[in-house]
């Protein structure tokens, strides 16, 4: 062998050796993924993330892991997953409180900056609920009564800042009325739960954990604050049928990695998440429960984002909305 091949032969060995550890790092998944659910154990996001997760576990062939950080208004998982290494193994489950939070909180983390969307999945509306007996079935009627009762009904939230309640100021100065805001925790299903003591005349609840109730007859919907009907409940009018078009607040649900994740890792995962949500059974699934797939790229997640968040800065400003 000449000095000449054997300088070629070392040199394609050496080029090769170099190659490998590169090649296996651009195996991705080789170890399991992990969704940070922001909210707790059983929440209506939960259980669809984990509905997501088996769809995407069989697409990646990997185990897709579901874990619930909650606290702080969602800021916890949020900013765990904001300072996670960028390789796409941490995941977040994102909702529009990425939108408020800037606004009321003074996060540790940008959600615009520090994080990237992957794919959006689904949009779930805000129905307005009462019981049964309550004088009011619909958003004008409650409008009319509020003006002849001043100062005396009152709503329930799942928290001051939320969305519910941005879309409860909204829709009282749209009325011209005046409704007391009382806030609890624990979602929309204990703000349903006043209503149903009796504690509140009137509640807000997302329409995925409302439609149960609303089914049963616990409760009824007086409106809904979404852009159009919601099946399960055709007959109830949306704000703007009502006349209240500008208190909608669109509940979109999203999944997100850190900034920096490389192209190549996020093309995988959107895809996994794509394929996912078209599944006919989580389709139905949602459907079934009020809401809907949240279909496009993920640049539209992150449009979204960026324009509720524009709105809802003017909504905090005006109504000096403060988080004690």
């Amino acid at each position: 062998m000449t000095d000449l091949t054997s300088r070629r032969a070392v040199l394609t060995a050496a080029l090769a050796l170099a190659s490998a550890p590169l090649a296996a790092q651009e195996a991705f998944p080789s170890r399991p993924v992990r969704i940070i659910v922001p909210y707790g154990a059983g929440s209506s996001v939960d259980l669809v993330t984990r509905l997501l997760a088996q769809r995407m576990a069989a697409k990646l062939g990997q185990a897709v892991v579901v874990e619930n950080k909650p606290g702080a208004g969602t800021m916890v998982g949020t900013s765990l997953v904001a300072k996670s290494p960028a390789d796409g193994y941490t995941l977040l489950l994102g909702s529009n409180a990425m939108s408020i939070m800037p606004h009321l909180y003074k996060p540790d983390f940008d959600p615009v900056t520090d994080l990237v969307p992957v794919a959006p999945v689904f949009n779930t509306g805000i129905v307005l609920v009462a019981k049964p007996s309550f004088p009011a079935n619909n958003l004008g009627e409650l409008a009319k009564l509020a003006k002849a009762r001043p100062g005396k009904l009152s709503y329930s939230t799942w928290g001051v800042g939320t969305s519910a309640h941005l879309v409860g100021e909204l829709y009282k100065d749209k009325a011209g009325i005046f409704l007391l805001h009382v806030p609890y925790k624990g979602g929309g299903f204990e703000s349903t739960s006043a209503v149903i003591a009796g504690d509140v005349d009137v509640g807000f609840d997302t329409t995925f954990t409302a439609l149960p109730r609303i089914r049963s007859g616990q409760v009824k919907a007086l409106g809904v604050f979404y852009p159009e009907r919601i099946e399960g409940m055709d007959n109830v009018q949306t704000a703007d049928e009502a006349g209240f078009g500008d208190a909608t607040l669109l509940g979109w649900v999203g999944l997100f990695a850190p900034a920096r994740t490389p192209a190549a890792v996020l093309r995988v995962l959107t895809a996994a998440a794509q394929e996912g949500m078209t599944d006919p059974a989580l389709v139905a699934r949602l459907r079934s429960q009020g809401s809907k797939p949240f279909a496009g790229a993920p640049q539209v997640l992150m449009d979204t984002m960026r324009a509720e968040s524009d709105r809802i800065k003017t909504i905090v400003a005006k109504k000096g909305i403060k988080v004690e």
